[in-house]
């Protein structure tokens, strides 16, 4: 398995070896339904009465704890006008992955 090299200062290092398969990058970005939100300065309330859903699933939505139903993806993509498309809400919809053993 790849590990990754810290540099701790003066010379030092460290190896660390990944504990989770599959670790996306895009995991670690902004959801693109919250960087829509922060663009546009709108409450995930405003989008939510918008997209036909609650305030509760959009945050669940856009903290990748729940994934969504096509249906829902459309009334998201739909509310943001097509700014925020149905492709890049599945993408961003990452599924955890396992842990390792160490």
């Amino acid at each position: 398995m790849p590990s990754v090299s810290l540099l701790l200062g003066a010379g030092r290092t460290k190896s660390l070896t990944p504990r989770y398969v599959g670790c996306n990058i895009a995991f670690m970005m902004d959801h693109p339904l919250k960087a829509y939100r922060r663009e546009n300065g709108l409450s995930l309330e405003a989008l939510a009465v918008k997209a036909l859903t609650t305030r509760s699933t959009l945050s669940r939505v856009e903290a990748r704890l729940l994934r969504p139903t096509h249906d829902l993806l459309r009334r998201i993509s739909d509310a943001t006008e097509g700014n925020v498309s149905i492709e890049a809400l599945v993408e961003a919809t990452v599924v955890p992955a396992r842990e390792v053993a160490a």
